[in-house]
Parts: structure tokens; sequence; C-alpha cells
């Protein structure tokens, strides 16, 4: 038998989203339920992953091109007496946007991951074919997603699920960082123009 197949509702195939799995009406065994919802979890933290991921690129090519262009603005010939007001915003909307990239930096990060071993799964399916277990391939292939019987043990579900929220953290982080260094560079601007 095989697991229930993911269904997507019209809304969620715009958007590219998946849906959880829907119970099977057959009768299929429980634990077959729990590994499609176990994938369907992963699958989800994943793709939250990606899209901090995606955004941070964005936001860090922004951030890269403001800092490239700070310094050639401050070069105006048109009589510019850089007070003490304007060299501090701009100190502190450099800063901020410095933090701001470190930030869509560590979002960046290498992922984190955790999986069942291939060579246990080579044994599991080696018991298999010699005939020394029959009926558990598939409890083991939930207990290696979920790791429900080893309650220290860190599950891919549970990797998957720390890994998207502290990308959403940073990620945060980062964008309050970007508005303040926005808030900072609109200061800046105001300075200037109040001398011209």
């Amino acid at each position: 038998m095989s697991a229930p197949r993911l269904w997507r509702t019209a809304r969620q195939k715009k958007a590219g989203q998946i849906a959880p799995p829907r119970a099977a009406s057959n009768g299929t065994d429980e634990t077959e339920a729990f590994i499609a919802q176990a994938r369907w979890i992963l699958e989800w933290h994943n793709k939250r992953s990606d899209g901090f991921e995606s955004r941070a690129v964005a936001i860090l090519g922004f951030t890269g091109v403001i800092l490239a262009i700070l310094p050639a603005g401050l070069a105006l010939s048109t009589g510019l007496k850089p007070t003490p007001g304007i060299r501090w915003t701009l100190l502190g909307t450099a800063t901020l946007l410095l933090a701001t990239a470190v930030c869509c930096v560590i979002v960046l990060a290498p992922r984190h991951t955790s999986a069942a071993q291939i060579e246990q799964l080579r044994q599991q399916w080696r018991r298999k074919v010699e005939g020394r277990t029959s009926g558990v391939a598939v409890q083991n292939i939930a207990e290696s997603l979920l790791h429900g019987t080893q309650v220290t043990a860190s599950s891919p579900v549970d990797v998957s699920f720390r890994e998207a929220n502290s990308r959403g953290l940073w990620f945060g982080v980062a964008m309050y960082l970007l508005m303040a260094s926005l808030t900072a560079m609109a200061a800046v601007v105001i300075q200037v123009f109040w001398q011209l």
C-alpha cells in the first residue's frame, strides 16, 4: 500500500504551497499516515527555510548596493558642510546596514540536517530480504523520521523545524535593522537638503 498523496487547494497551487496529506480512506496502516505527515512537515519547514534564504539574498544585495553608493554620495561638491549630525547619522546608517548584511549572511549559512543513517537503512533492508523481519519496515522508516522511541535524539523533523525558526528569527532581525538603517538614511538626506 502506498502513502496518502498530497493534495493542493487552488490558492495553495498559486502560492506554490503544499497542503497536509489527507487521511487515507482505504484503511491503510496508521504508520504510513505518520510517515506522510512527517514528510509533509519536513517539506514545509524546508520551504520556509528556502523562502527566508531567497529574501535574505535580495536584502543582502540591496544593502551591498547602498553601502557601495554611500561613500560616493558624500563627495558632493555643492558646498556641503559635514556637520556632526550628518557624520553621526552616516555612521549610524553604515553600521545598521552592515549589521543587516551580517544577519542576512547568517540566514544563508549552511543548514544542519539530520537523517536516517544509510547503513541502518541497508541493514533493515537486508533483514527484510532475508526474511528475518516482517511487518516492521514501515515502522522503522517512521522511527527514522520521527525518533518517537528515542526521546533524547533529534529527529529530522525537529532539526528542520529548528533550522526554519532560526532562519526566520535572523531574517526578522535583518528586517528591523534594515528599517532602522532606512530611517537613519532618511535623516541624512533631510540634513543634506536642509543645507542646500
